[in-house]
């Protein structure tokens, strides 16, 4: 994903030349499912959820989810 693919956020903290760190919002939704569908089979190796097929609204709903500082375990 390139920098470029997010919008811009309220916050974000560079990196590095070609790294920002952005929160994780229902606003980066679209980009943020990308990333995390092109390496879902790389991703489930190690992470459970990732074995699962993976929708743009359940990722949207997702990051709302953290954006209320509620993260369930599980």
């Amino acid at each position: 994903m390139l920098v470029t693919d997010i919008p811009a956020p309220l916050f974000s903290h560079s990196l590095g030349d070609d790294a920002v760190l952005v929160p994780r919002t229902p606003e980066i939704a679209d980009a943020y499912h990308g990333l995390v569908s092109r390496n879902q089979a790389r991703l489930a190796k190690c992470e459970p959820w990732a074995s699962q097929e993976s929708t743009l609204d359940g990722t949207r709903d997702y990051l709302a989810h953290l954006g209320h500082g509620r993260i369930d375990a599980g």
